[in-house]
């Protein structure tokens, strides 16, 4: 038997009225706080920018694909636009899992195409220098120049290392 939710177009969905459900659910996935900060920001910023562009918030490929396009327009990195366009295919494959659709209308949308960065490493004077403004009796000095060393020797970045 068909019933009126398994009907439900994904363009007649009120979005922001599944959020909270679908935090509560991402909540009980035990995703991490950064994970869940990162999916929904950017389905609030989609619902945003519906809004202000007079669109109706919906799960429609042009229209996510229009938002991305004005993100990267507007000066976002493209892994900014990618981290939210994921938050946006996540949620409308939740919707599915949870039959608020048929079909997730975004499966398969491609994400932005990252730029390679190439960042470079610190000279081995610029290390030096690095370790010789750790120079201290402190502990606080000494914690310094320990976390300094652990990155420089193993390559991690301050978010590793805070993490």
């Amino acid at each position: 038997m068909t019933t009126a939710r398994s009907r439900r177009r994904p363009n007649t969905l009120d979005l922001a009225a599944l959020l909270p459900s679908w935090e509560v659910s991402l909540r009980a996935d035990h995703k991490s706080r950064e994970t869940r900060k990162s999916y929904t920001t950017g389905v609030y910023q989609f619902i945003d920018w519906c809004e202000v562009n007079g669109h109706t918030p919906a799960f429609d490929r042009d229209l996510v694909r229009a938002w991305v396009a004005d993100l990267l327009a507007g000066g976002a990195e493209p892994a900014t636009a990618r981290a939210r366009q994921l938050g946006v295919r996540r949620f409308s494959a939740w919707c599915e899992e949870e039959a608020e659709v048929d079909r997730d209308p975004l499966l398969g949308l491609k994400a932005p195409k990252l730029d390679v960065k190439v960042v470079d490493s610190l000279t081995d004077d610029q290390v030096r220098a690095l370790v010789k403004a750790c120079a201290g009796k402190e502990f606080r000095d000494r914690r310094d120049e320990a976390i300094v060393r652990l990155m420089v020797e193993t390559g991690m970045r301050a978010g590793e290392v805070l993490g």
